[in-house]
């Protein structure tokens, strides 16, 4: 019902009540929108007040304070983040309320927006200088509010993390000396308390991440690798994460997209996963039958937190129960070497004093409110039991008060029924009311009949709705103590949730080196990338088995630094210089990899610069982002990082492109403080030529076959330059008109015998796009005059009427 409320000054604020039946309908549309919406509720019992029943508002709704569960993505956390900055570095804390997950950091300013995107918070709350930081015509999906400034002040940011935690100093959650990452996390919990209205008992750690142990990976990279989502934006494409994907839980898919972010640098980390997946992959059975039972496993996180925050429905403590209950089994399924609590995986606890209780208390099918009647098990409370008994007594009395009626009164057809109004009542057909005794009381006059009351019904009425009330808050007064015994094992249930995710992960991992035939990496702190015939994961799920051409790949930082690549346009360039850049994030995550052998040195960072875009609303045109990202790479990659470049300089001029091309690769190889491996594609084949004058530049090309004047691309990469680019051919089997091929040919074959004047180094001069080609009428004319024997004047004539035509030549 829209309505309106006196806001002072004469004005109106406008409001919106909604019925709490279509809450979640309306609650979506509304916060999709980023708008707050107040939840108010009863906080008197109707039957007790006199007038108007007493409402209060209980909680605010957000896009990043969400606990609905019809509102959130199992598959994805849903993060409320507060990022500041000094201008210099920037504090980002997030929190995830549905599932406890509760994170701060500190790092480089520079940094804030790659972990913005990789985060993708719901809600972001910035102070002004890490707003300017942020692209928000980037953070579609992120709804953005500025942070009230005076909260920023590290002594109080100080006092209520030591309040909330109830400690005496924050060395335990590693952020003492991190003033920022303090801030962040400190607003974030006054945010999320004002939202709540107090306790927030599901925020029960905090956990200080540094940036430096994971291999980063920005914006660009997990995009141009397809780690989420399609580079072209295609809804439903393939991607890594769908590739990799083959957990059975909510924790498992939710660790999965985690881990992707967030690669580890730790050889110890990655081999202890290796260790758990290798342990799946080679037992089919005990894989199949730990992947059965964690398909029975609920979201225990999320259930959990609905316990603590009092927000849980009889339905959820059933599913919870259910989840819990498999855990036994699944200790006893696991495969040997696999030690829950001792490695990599956390500590299962079979929860048997929460599980005990809630077998108990709760029945198979309860209700799906409380106060219905069959929130609570029949036996597990005296008084319940009794009340019910009580009830139903009352009405078997209802039945039979109908049957001796209809046997005093002769009217067969009289029953007895109820509505919230009038209560019970006797109704008689129209045709019957001549029958009906004085003792009966009218109430309501029907178009077909009449009702009534005796004061033996309204007697029955009395005890039935009595008993009706006693059950509904003797219900909720069982379940709220059932809620919060459940809650006191909180802890030990997180821990089971967090180590069934990473175990579901582990476990998906190897089902999908399984169906796909992946191999175990060996995985150091080498500088070495050496990978025999490799493939991309996605690329060959597309194309199904077999058909995908492998490939080898050979990367050092000591002989084989850089490979420059070239070959055809659609011939696989791009193909490979990626694939090798999502072995080698798929190896450092744990995973096995689609090749026959491989051994990877930990990568600290993954850089792509790849594909041609614009950004408008940044008024930076193709080239310009293109040189942006190309000086990202120069200025930031180390002699651990991985870079994969593709097609740098094509999007300005011939002469510039290369010259820009060669210059980066010659940067990358020669400077102290870069050196780090490089994979470039490149359609200069002029590039080829570093491969005689850099010592750790090698060429690599596409292998193509001609056969009768047609191409046939193999997709093997071999030793060695391409010589021709074959774009014409490209053109034809991309559908060209046959007379525009055939002209491309015409032009090709002239443009390859000019001579290259004016090029000392041998470069291929650029195609002149811009210049028009004479007519062979005028040239044929021009060469046919006998300037010796003309007049000026015929020569002017023929001049002008030359030039006339050459002139109107565009238009022919």
């Amino acid at each position: 019902a829209l309505t309106s409320r006196e806001s002072g000054g004469g004005g109106k604020a406008p409001l919106a009540g909604i019925p709490y039946h279509a809450l979640d309908n309306h609650l979506g549309t509304l916060v999709a929108a980023g708008l707050k919406v107040a939840i108010a509720e009863q906080t008197s019992d109707p039957a007790k007040s006199r007038g108007l029943v007493e409402r209060a508002v209980v909680r605010v709704v957000t896009p990043g304070t969400i606990i609905e569960p019809a509102l959130l993505d199992q598959t994805t956390n849903n993060y409320l983040a507060v990022a500041v900055s000094d201008g210099q570095r920037a504090g980002l804390a997030y929190v995830d309320i549905s599932t406890s997950e509760f994170v701060t950091a500190e790092f480089p300013a520079s940094e804030l927006w790659d972990e913005l995107f990789r985060l993708a918070p719901a809600e972001l709350i910035a102070d002004t200088i890490a707003t300017e930081l942020v692209r928000p015509e980037q953070m579609s999906a992120t709804v953005i509010r500025p942070l009230d400034e005076t909260r920023l002040d590290s002594d109080l940011s100080v006092a209520r993390l030591k309040e909330h935690f109830k400690v005496n100093t924050l060395e335990a959650f590693g952020c003492q000396n991190l003033p920022l990452a303090i801030v962040a996390a400190a607003s974030v919990l006054d945010f999320v308390a004002e939202t709540q209205f107090g306790a927030i008992p599901q925020i029960t750690s905090l956990r200080t991440e540094s940036t430096s142990s994971y291999m980063k990976l920005d914006q660009k990279a997990l995009r141009d690798l397809e780690v989420f989502s399609s580079s072209q934006g295609r809804s439903g494409a393939p991607t890594l994460y769908g590739t990799l994907n083959r957990t059975q839980t909510a924790m498992g898919a939710r660790t999965l997209r985690s881990w992707l972010t967030r690669p580890p640098m730790d050889i110890e980390t990655i081999r202890r996963r290796q260790d758990v997946v290798t342990a799946f992959f080679d037992d089919q059975n005990v894989r199949t039958r730990v992947q059965d039972l964690l398909s029975e496993v609920s979201d225990l996180e999320r259930l959990t937190n609905r316990v603590r925050t009092n927000t849980a429905t009889p339905r959820d403590l059933a599913s919870l129960r259910a989840g819990l209950s498999v855990v036994p089994d699944l200790l006893d399924a696991l495969p040997e070497g696999v030690t829950p609590g001792g490695g990599v995986i956390g500590r299962l606890h079979s929860c048997k004093e929460a599980v005990d209780l809630l077998e108990a208390a709760i029945p198979g099918e309860p209700s799906v409110t409380v106060g219905e009647g069959s929130a609570i098990r029949e036996g597990f409370h005296a008084e319940l039991d009794e009340v019910r008994a009580l009830s139903g007594d009352a009405r078997s009395s209802i039945a039979a008060l109908e049957a001796d009626h209809r046997e005093s009164t002769g009217i067969r057809s009289l029953k007895i029924g109820y509505n919230r109004v009038f209560g019970y009542y006797l109704e008689v057909s129209k045709s019957n009311v001549h029958l009906v005794p004085e003792s009966f009381e009218r109430r309501q006059t029907l178009v077909n009949g009449e009702r009534f009351i005796t004061p033996e019904l309204k007697a029955l009425e009395s005890r039935i709705l009595t008993a009706r009330d006693r059950i509904s808050e003797l219900e909720r007064e069982i379940f709220r103590r059932v809620c919060a015994e459940v809650a006191v094992h909180g802890e030990r249930i997180m821990e089971t949730a967090s180590a069934i995710g990473t175990l579901d992960s582990l476990a998906s991992m190897a089902q999908a080196a399984a169906e796909n035939g992946w191999v175990r990496p060996t995985v150091d702190d080498g500088t070495v990338l050496e990978i025999e015939a490799g493939r991309h994961p996605v690329v060959e799920s597309s194309l199904g088995p077999g058909r995908f051409v492998p490939n080898d790949l050979d990367l050092s930082n000591s002989e084989r630094q850089i490979m420059i690549i070239t070959g055809p346009n659609m011939s696989g360039k791009s193909t490979y210089i990626r694939q090798a850049a999502i072995l080698v994030l798929m190896a450092q995550v744990g995973s096995f990899i689609p090749a026959s052998k491989a051994r990877i040195g930990v990568v600290d960072r993954i850089f792509t610069r790849a594909g041609l875009s614009d950004d408008i609303s940044g008024g930076q045109s193709t080239f310009m982002v293109e040189m942006v990202e190309t000086a990202s790479i120069l200025n930031q990659a180390t002699s651990r990082s991985l870079a994969v470049l593709d097609e740098i300089g094509r999007g300005t001029s011939t002469y510039d492109g290369l010259a820009i091309a060669r210059a980066v690769a010659e940067h990358i190889h020669n400077s102290p403080k870069l050196g780090c491996k490089t994979l470039f594609a490149t359609h200069y084949h002029e590039m080829t030529q570093l491969a005689d004058q850099l010592p750790r530049a090698h060429n690599l090309r596409v292998a193509v076959a001609e056969e009768s004047g047609e191409v046939v691309f193999l997709h093997q990469i071999v030793p060695g330059g391409a010589d021709r680019s074959y774009g014409v051919h490209v053109a034809r089997m991309a559908g060209m008109p046959d007379a525009v091929v055939n002209r491309a040919w015409e032009l090709l074959e002239e443009l390859e015998k000019r001579p290259a004047a004016g090029d000392p180094d041998g470069y291929q001069l650029q195609m002149p796009f811009g210049e028009q080609l004479v007519s062979n009428e005028a040239l044929d004319e021009l060469k046919a005059l006998d300037i010796a024997s003309m007049t000026p004047l015929e020569a002017i004539n023929v001049l002008f009427r030359l030039q006339e035509r050459v002139n109107r030549a565009p238009e022919q």
